[in-house]
């Protein structure tokens, strides 16, 4: 009886057991709600700061004076300059492919995105662009749609006389009207390089907005009221590399642009020389009377994306395919091992 006894005085009393596994848990949940405090107010803190040095940062812009402002502008385009820089001589194999037994003049410009070393041949003549500026006709008219100024859903119907001028190469879905959206016109534009529908698609973009993404873009500018703009490989290459970059319209919308231009129907030229598995996104501009095929693209290489951009004048249509595509290949191989020329 009396180890019985004493076996109950040593074991706790159950209410006794409860009262402190409830100030057990107190204690803890005390913890856990300090911890979650904490962690607020930490973040709390954390954002405040932030935004207070992101505003102070914005605002210290503003108050510098216009000579401090140039010299900054100056130091930047003088930072962008050393970027981008010269990298020697392209494989003697390509310069010997643009000359030798060659009916025309080419022009070839080549540029690593990731770095910024550029190559070229006769990458400064100009030449009439053609269809390469439906790129920048597309490029002002999504500014548009940015800024709320017209809607991708809008609806515009076709001449007789505008559907005259439509590509062969339009593929028409069963019981398609001639009552199209932009959204549709915009890709028959670029993926078919449609005339029709670049027709239609202008009057909706001013001369002073075609002009402003001109500008913004790094292209040679239009000549009122309506002249345009002769460019270069180079200067080509400023409108590829602002979509690549979003520098212009906002990411969205640059990769539009990019998604449609990976999507077109023409394959003969720069889309030859590359292996199928690489996406390639470009545009083609040519006019076979004036004897002129241009080609100019970004070539998403795994090893790193470059733009290459083509243009030829007084040849053919079969000449451009075979100097245009041959040159392709031996930039894509020169690229992918290294750019050891």
């Amino acid at each position: 009886m009396q180890k019985q006894y004493l076996d109950r005085q040593e074991k706790p009393d159950d209410k006794e057991v409860l009262a402190g596994r409830l100030n057990l848990g107190k204690k803890a949940l005390l913890f856990l709600t300090l911890c979650a405090a904490g962690a607020v107010v930490f973040f709390l803190v954390t954002y405040v700061l932030k935004d207070a040095r992101s505003r102070k940062e914005h605002f210290e812009v503003i108050p510098i004076s216009v000579e401090v402002a140039w010299k900054n502008v100056e130091d930047h385009l003088v930072q962008e300059k050393i970027r981008r820089h010269s990298g020697g001589s392209l494989p003697a194999s390509v310069a010997e492919t643009l000359t030798t037994n060659v009916r025309g003049r080419f022009s070839v410009y080549l540029e690593d995105l990731r770095t910024g070393t550029w190559w070229g041949i006769n990458e400064q003549d100009s030449y009439v662009a053609w269809s390469l500026l439906k790129v920048s006709t597309l490029v002002a008219l999504l500014k548009k749609v940015e800024r709320e100024q017209l809607s991708l859903d809008n609806r515009i119907t076709l001449t007789s006389e505008e559907k005259k001028r439509e590509s062969p190469l339009v593929q028409h879905a069963a019981g398609e009207s001639s009552l199209l959206s932009v959204k549709k016109l915009a890709e028959r534009m670029i993926e078919d390089s449609d005339d029709a529908a670049t027709m239609v698609l202008c009057p909706l973009v001013s001369f002073d907005e075609f002009q402003e993404g001109l500008r913004a873009t790094e292209m040679p500018p239009a000549s009122p009221p309506n002249k345009l703009p002769r460019v270069s490989p180079m200067q080509y290459a400023n409108l590829l590399r602002s979509l690549f970059f979003s520098n212009y319209l906002k990411k969205p919308s640059s990769e539009l642009v990019l998604s449609l231009l990976s999507n077109t129907v023409y394959n003969d030229q720069i889309r030859a020389g590359v292996p199928k598995k690489v996406l390639v996104a470009h545009k083609v501009g040519f006019d076979s009377g004036a004897g002129d095929f241009h080609d100019c693209g970004i070539v998403f290489l795994l090893k790193g994306p470059y733009i290459l951009c083509i243009m030829s004048t007084n040849t053919t249509k079969e000449e451009s395919d075979r100097i245009i595509s041959s040159v392709s290949r031996q930039i894509y191989e020169f690229m992918n091992a290294g750019m050891r020329p």
